[in-house]
């Protein structure tokens, strides 16, 4: 009853200071954030570039398609539903068939939730709308509601559209539980903004889907989990050989190898051996053997580059994560 009291308190002082504080506290508050606020230039839609909630990343194309991502078909298959809901919305309306309200990622980190959000986005043809859940929480009171509010404004502005919050745990974790980091009503007032903002969606006239990930869904609050919210969760997890070996692929269309049988081959046997590599280390790989070949000046990737820049990466992985996972990969 207490923190209740406390929350709504903050979201009546939010209202009452907002015209204030709104002329007296940047909306870029805390370091800068790591992404590239890409404003969208295309005149019908107006531009982003001239918005205050500068912590929002917009693309009015991500670039990014399906066949980017490999290593997991069955995901792609379930996403490839929304996207055909996406693009003909009227048509399956009228069968009685809507779009998600929401889809939440979740796994390792570097196992390609963001591309997969990318993707959709890029597939569908949709404006694309990102923040971390880290930008929304800040000292100052009602910053993180103000912030979630001039998320969703700006994505319904340009509706259809997309939404991503990645890390959403910064912002969507359990209320009640130990106040790490100091924060804690601030976080859960950003929390019950987008329960808020989420409930607002009509799922019949919608025209926005919500995507978050997430590296700890244990941690997220129950009520985001909910249907009627989140009504999508798909794990992104490790892929199995073949799945890495799909990665490479992907990654190996733009590299040179002495010829197309050599290539399969080398990759075959970087995926035997890259047993609990994400997407995001397979990738690094090739792109560290790519790097190597300057040394020499040679034309193409061979075995030998290859496996030097395994080791490079596994050695990354011993001095980084070491103490973290215990023992060395493989053993």
């Amino acid at each position: 009853m207490r923190l209740a009291l406390t929350v709504a308190f903050y979201i009546w002082i939010d209202n009452k200071m907002r015209p204030i504080y709104t002329k007296i506290i940047p909306w870029d508050l805390g370091p800068p954030s790591k992404k590239k606020n890409i404003p969208i230039n295309n005149p019908s839609l107006g531009s982003l570039g001239k918005s205050r909630a500068k912590f929002i990343s917009a693309e009015e194309k991500t670039g990014v398609t399906f066949d980017d991502f490999a290593g997991q078909e069955y995901i792609k298959r379930e996403l490839q539903e929304i996207v055909r809901i996406l693009k003909s919305e009227e048509e399956f309306r009228g069968k009685g068939i809507y779009c998600p309200k929401g889809v939440l990622f979740y796994g390792p980190p570097g196992t390609g939730k963001t591309l997969l959000a990318k993707a959709i986005a890029g597939e569908a043809g949709l404006p694309f709308f990102a923040a971390n859940g880290t930008d929304f929480v800040e000292m100052f009171v009602g910053v993180a509601a103000s912030r979630v509010k001039d998320l969703f404004s700006s994505a319904r502005s340009y509706a259809p559209s997309i939404i991503f919050i990645d890390e959403i745990d910064a912002i969507g974790s359990k209320r009640g539980g130990p106040d790490i980091g100091g924060g804690g009503a601030e976080r859960e007032q950003g929390l019950l903004q987008i329960l808020t903002e989420m409930d607002g969606f009509k799922v019949s006239t919608s025209q926005v889907l919500v995507i978050g990930a997430t590296n700890r869904l244990d941690i997220l609050d129950p009520a985001l989990l909910r249907k009627g919210r989140f009504d999508k969760i798909i794990r992104v997890g490790l892929p199995s050989k073949d799945g890495r070996l799909a990665i490479l692929k992907v990654h190996a269309r733009n590299k040179f190898f002495r010829s197309e049988e050599e290539k399969e081959t080398l990759l075959q046997e970087i995926a035997e051996q890259t047993e609990d590599f994400t997407g995001a280390e397979l990738q690094n790989i090739l792109n560290e053997a790519g790097i190597l070949t300057t040394r020499t000046d040679a034309d193409y990737i061979g075995r030998e580059e290859l496996l030097e820049a395994l080791k490079r990466q596994m050695g990354t992985f011993e001095t980084e994560e070491l103490k973290v996972r215990g023992s060395p990969r493989g053993s």
